[in-house]
């Protein structure tokens, strides 16, 4: 997963997954984000330091909207 500057249209990072990524989400405040995955896994991310603050495994099917 690849963060972009959009202003600036640089990357900021790449974010590691074991699967691909389906969608992702910015919480309202903008500094968490989640992102779902082919693997039925959701990761909250730190958009700051960005460290996965928590996995999620709860789902039994893909992450998709």
């Amino acid at each position: 997963m690849r963060l972009w500057d959009v202003e600036s249209g640089v990357q900021i990072r790449v974010l590691q997954h074991l699967d691909w990524v389906l969608n992702v989400a910015f919480s309202p405040n903008g500094r968490l984000l989640a992102s779902g995955t082919l693997d039925n896994l959701i990761q909250i991310w730190d958009v700051e330091t960005f460290e996965i603050k928590r996995t999620i495994y709860a789902h039994k099917d893909i992450i998709a909207d």
